[in-house]
């Protein structure tokens, strides 16, 4: 499905054979994979990835601001663009860019 670099190997995820490049503390992409327990109890996990720091938090964030969007979903990725250059992730600059199924 997708592989992610340490950003000391190229600052770049490549998912579905496109590769998103990020650029620290400007542009930056998170990961939010989910995984649903069956049966009683039910439940999920989620796992956040992403190339920088950034994206991490971008991906946290947006999973706060959006729990209804959780269901059903099993990979949610975010970009995350610093529009008003102050070097931190503000919820106006998160943006859905995939999601599986």
């Amino acid at each position: 499905m997708g592989e992610a670099r340490h950003p000391s190997e190229g600052d770049h995820l490549v998912l579905d054979n496109i590769k998103y490049y990020a650029k620290y503390g400007y542009k930056d992409y998170g990961i939010i994979y989910m995984s649903c327990k069956q049966g009683a109890g039910g439940g999920f996990s989620a796992w956040v990835a992403s190339i920088t720091r950034y994206g991490t938090g971008a991906a946290l964030m947006w999973m706060l601001e959006n729990p209804d969007e959780l269901s059903g979903r099993m990979l949610i990725v975010v970009q995350w663009i610093d529009a008003n250059w102050d070097n931190a992730v503000d919820p106006s600059e998160i943006v859905v860019i995939k999601t599986i199924p």
